[in-house]
């Protein structure tokens, strides 16, 4: 029902200048028409668990009141499951920061609760082909893989890949990413204690939408792909080892 809301509305002439929030307007549409029911349960905007925690190096400093870190829509736990969240990313530029940033967001989020028990996490992201191609290109590079193509696979979508997220903040790219979430404040700067996280997640494919556009001249081609992210067959149970990154990539600021 939400990728069908969706689709309905790529069809109509706003393709042509396609937004960030005129995607997350449609997936709220759909996530409602999907489970009429439960439609008090979707919201835009859901504040994140650890938003609160504490300075790593001193528990009497906590955020203050400026905005939360919040998901770009979420479902609140009910009925038996945990809810999701998703992050949502429209590509005006190739920035791969911007990405990198929301894997973080949800893998923080996701926590290592059981795979049954573990809120649901989800990334959409879009763009022109050209720039979309650019910004997988650079986090294949910095070890965060997110295939889109079916190449190589038998079937109709790409094969899951493994993201080493643990791994990967040894790149620049994912390191500031990261730490643009968990700290807060200037002079000095304050450093959240990071909730325990799965060393590794997995990134699965589950819709595309592709679309060709006559402009001005010729064409303009785009893309749009959502990702779960979750921990099954990622073959190790190992959590990040927090203790290590703080010491060895956080400069104490406290």
């Amino acid at each position: 029902m939400t990728e069908g809301a969706l689709a309905t509305e790529l069809a109509t002439e706003i393709q042509v200048g396609m937004t960030e929030d005129y995607i997350r307007g449609s997936l709220l549409r759909g996530l409602i028409l999907a489970n009429p029911s439960g439609a008090d349960r979707v919201v835009r905007e859901l504040s994140v668990d650890w938003n609160n925690n504490s300075c790593r190096y001193n528990a009497d400093h906590i955020p203050g009141a400026g905005r939360p870190i919040q998901h770009d829509i979420g479902i609140r736990p009910g009925n038996g499951d945990q809810g999701l969240v998703c992050e949502i990313k429209w590509l005006s530029q190739a920035n791969a920061s911007h990405v990198a940033l929301d894997l973080w967001k949800l893998a923080l989020s996701r926590t290592i609760s059981p795979e049954g028990d573990a809120l649901r996490t989800y990334l959409l992201v879009g763009g022109e082909s050209s720039v979309l191609a650019k910004v997988l290109r650079a986090l294949r590079e910095h070890k965060l893989n997110l295939r889109w193509s079916p190449s190589g696979s038998k079937y109709n979508v790409p094969n899951p890949t493994i993201l080493p997220i643990e791994q990967s903040l040894a790149e620049s790219l994912s390191l500031n990413s990261w730490l643009s979430l968990v700290s807060w404040g200037s002079n000095p700067r304050h450093v959240r204690q990071a909730p325990e996280t799965w060393a590794s997640l997995r990134a699965s494919v589950r819709a595309r939408w592709f679309r060709t556009i006559p402009v001005a001249g010729g064409t303009l081609g785009w893309r749009l792909i959502l990702w779960e992210l979750d921990h099954r067959s990622v073959g190790q149970n190992n959590t990040i080892d927090w203790d290590n990154i703080y010491q060895n990539r956080v400069t104490r600021n406290c």
